[in-house]
C-alpha cells in the first residue's frame, strides 16, 4: 500500500513517514528473525545494512 499513489491531496498523507513506519514495522522485524539464525549457527550467516530511506540525489 505504500506505493501507491493518491488522486487527491487529502490521500495518503506523508509516504516518507508511512514508509519509516513500514521499516520499523515491518522490515526490522523480519530483520530480527533472520539475525536469530546467527545465534543458531554460532556464526554469522545472515547481515544487514541499517534501513535507510532512499534519497533522490541525481534524479
Amino acid at each position: 500500500m505504500t506505493g501507491a499513489m493518491a488522486n487527491d491531496t487529502g490521500g495518503f498523507s506523508d509516504v516518507t513517514k508511512a514508509v519509516t513506519v513500514f521499516g520499523g514495522n515491518a522490515i526490522e522485524p523480519l530483520q530480527a528473525q533472520f539475525l536469530s539464525l546467527n545465534e543458531w549457527d554460532s556464526r554469522e550467516a545472515v547481515r544487514f545494512r541499517s534501513y535507510q530511506l532512499p534519497t533522490n540525489e541525481g534524479n
